[in-house]
């Protein structure tokens, strides 16, 4: 029954997807190696608090990669507007892959948006593998920043850490999204 759930369809991915977020988490993930790659992220316009904007994403490999998922992790104060968080299909060798969703920052915050791309591979011939990207969208009132994990740092100013600006709500606002 074990070997029965490992090996389904659809677990491989979260199974690859779930590794590969920990292996980035302990400093191992360098996404520039493998076939599978996240080759481009953007977000237009500026993904102001209540505004929506367009997430893009694009995959490529080196491979035909016949079974192929893109899994897009959203934080709660980030909202999905329109779209899929999940794209699966096939990829042709060296040509990249789209994926748009529109979005919606809800409230001030560090938002860390995740983007995992698994493939399984080809049975008997090359192993499956993964590709992780994180886009910090740092939100306040009169600011935004969009980041990719690699240039993310946090910095500590000289006094300290101070409180966030603004305390976040108990009931993050759902229906200020325009």
């Amino acid at each position: 029954m074990f070997l029965k759930i490992l090996f389904s369809f659809r677990r491989q991915h979260w199974m690859f997807g779930g590794f590969g977020l920990i292996l980035c988490l302990l400093g191992a993930c360098n996404t520039t190696q493998g076939p599978l790659k996240i080759t481009d992220i953007s977000v237009n316009p500026d993904p102001v608090i209540g505004k929506t904007a367009t997430l893009h994403v694009d995959i490529m490999s080196s491979y035909d990669e016949p079974s192929t998922t893109l899994l897009i992790g959203l934080p709660p104060g980030v909202k999905l507007m329109k779209g899929d968080l999940t794209w699966e299909g096939s990829l042709t060798a060296n040509q990249p892959q789209s994926h748009e969703i529109a979005i919606c920052v809800l409230y001030e915050g560090d938002w860390p948006v995740s983007m995992t791309a698994s493939s399984l591979g080809v049975e008997g011939e090359r192993p499956g593998n993964f590709a992780i990207e994180i886009l910090h969208i740092i939100t306040t009132t009169d600011s935004v920043r969009v980041v990719l994990g690699k240039d993310y740092r946090i910095v500590q100013p000289p006094g300290g850490m101070e409180a966030f600006p603004t305390p976040l709500p108990e009931t993050p606002p759902t229906d200020i999204c325009q």
